[in-house]
């Protein structure tokens, strides 16, 4: 008889293979920021040191981004370093009748740990994007403009987002992402700067599928809402969209995600859950702008 032990490892191993393979075909918001995963070490590593920006200028921002990635070494640790804590912890439990059965059907245990990933990291994505509204500067929460249509995003709402991002003297070559909820999304498919390839990039985006505008990547999320004055509220009134630079959040993450199978009703009834956990944290509060709706 298998034991919970073996279960854990085989399909915490599996289910880092799916997540891989999750991330490669689904661009995730948690992958829009500067992420440290890749120098995070196996295992259940609490945290990671990454570049202290506070305060920051443009030309450091750039050195010891470089410094970082290329020589680990080259950050002092008591001037120049920040701790991330990965602090956030995220789980997709769900009840199994029969282990050994499961494990002798591979597509199906692959297909329900494929669901526990998609769940997983949709649950990230949610996480970062909160974290973002909440971290924002208040002078970075701005209303679409006055008008009849105070809930229709315009291309001039765009431009003062954009220009406003690009007041703070961001890395040039550092990544730009437009993230729109849905709402929004569908007043972008209306516009006709959206969808003309001088503006969307080399393919026009006639099939509405996101993709390029100006320089910055768009991405389509589910929409967290926020309150009266631009913050994230359980209250959820407002839509809203982000325009960032990928410097805004620092992000990191476990690089495997963990199973845990509940062993004391092994072999019978048992619950399998797969869990990861993650840190973010605002390094650059005015390197993100946020356009909600007046009502």
């Amino acid at each position: 008889m298998a034991t919970a032990d073996f279960y854990n490892k085989t399909w915490s191993k599996k289910t880092s293979t799916l997540a891989i393979e999750e991330s490669q075909r689904y661009q995730r918001l948690f992958g829009t920021f500067w992420d440290f995963t890749p120098q995070v070490k196996e295992g259940n590593q609490a945290g990671i040191w990454i570049p202290n920006f506070t305060p920051a200028t443009v030309d450091t921002l750039a050195n010891k981004t470089t410094a970082y990635l290329s020589d680990q070494s080259a950050i002092d640790i008591d001037v120049d370093a920040d701790y991330l804590v990965f602090d956030q912890t995220l789980s997709a439990a769900f009840n199994v009748a029969d282990l050994a059965e499961l494990e002798s059907n591979v597509n199906k245990r692959d297909e329900l740990l494929k669901r526990a990933v998609s769940s997983l990291y949709s649950e990230r994505d949610k996480n970062v994007i909160r974290a973002l509204t909440l971290g924002i500067d208040s002078s970075h929460r701005i209303e679409i403009a006055d008008g009849d249509a105070k809930t229709i995003l315009t291309y001039n709402d765009i431009m003062e987002a954009y220009t406003t991002l690009l007041a703070e003297n961001i890395p040039v070559d550092a990544p730009k992402y437009f993230v729109v909820c849905p709402q929004h999304y569908g007043d972008l498919l209306k516009m006709d700067q959206f969808t003309r390839v001088d503006y969307a990039g080399k393919t026009p985006l006639v099939s509405g599928v996101v993709g390029t505008f100006l320089d910055m990547t768009v991405i389509m999320h589910q929409n967290p809402k926020v309150d009266l004055n631009g913050v994230y509220s359980e209250a959820q009134t407002l839509n809203v969209s982000y325009i960032y630079s990928s410097f805004a959040m620092a992000v990191g993450a476990h690089r495997d995600i963990h199973v845990k199978v509940e062993d004391k009703a092994l072999p019978a009834k048992a619950v399998v859950n797969p869990y990861t956990k993650f840190g973010r944290k605002i390094i650059q509060d005015k390197f993100a702008v946020a356009i909600r709706d007046q009502t």
